[in-house]
């Protein structure tokens, strides 16, 4: 399931006070968890972001009463994690990467799968303990888990083409990257 079609949804804007009253309103902006999901589902569309920060959005218009505060401590922890994105996507060949949903089962939504089919799979997960993924057959797959929040990686183990079931920790937001690590059928050597 993609996101809704907005205007706003591609704007991610940490904390924003979208009428100035003093209150975080904007939506997918007054939590963590709320901005990253919205996030890495503009990214797992196949599309781009732009992020911002209620102190310097519109020159501190939209932080009222402080206005523009370059360095304001409450854009920390999304700086440190929206630069996990970044870390992720510019360690992948990201260019060649498609959405492809269809490649994964589950009962939740908030699923996103890009891939270059038979090379390198990009998993994103929210709400669901396991999900399926299809890759191709014939090849073996390194699994890593890449926590959105922290940027840590740590190998799951090694996986054949095929569906594939995955299982998560718990029912947080977590990715999967897959990379071939040997030729299938076919391929050249």
């Amino acid at each position: 399931m993609r996101p809704p079609a907005s205007p706003d949804y591609s704007q991610v804007l940490y904390m924003r006070d979208a009428n100035g009253d003093g209150k975080v309103d904007k939506a997918n902006s007054s939590s963590l968890d709320q901005i990253r999901h919205a996030t890495y589902d503009i990214a797992m569309a196949g599309g781009y972001f732009v992020t911002g920060f209620r102190s310097t959005c519109w020159g501190g218009y939209r932080n009222p009463p402080d206005g523009f505060i370059l360095d304001d401590p409450i854009d920390d922890p999304w700086e440190e994690q929206v630069r996990q994105v970044h870390d992720l996507f510019t360690s992948l060949e990201w260019w060649k990467l498609e959405p492809s949903d269809h490649l994964l089962t589950t009962t939740a939504t908030g699923c996103y799968c890009l891939a270059e089919p038979g090379r390198q799979y990009v998993v994103y997960v929210r709400g669901a303990r396991k999900m399926s993924v299809t890759l191709e057959a014939g090849g073996t797959y390194q699994l890593e888990r890449f926590d959105p929040r922290s940027g840590r990686r740590a190998k799951q183990g090694v996986l054949s083409g095929g569906e594939q079931e995955i299982e998560t920790p718990d029912t947080g937001d977590h990715l999967f990257v897959l990379f071939r690590i040997s030729p299938g059928k076919g391929d050249a050597r």
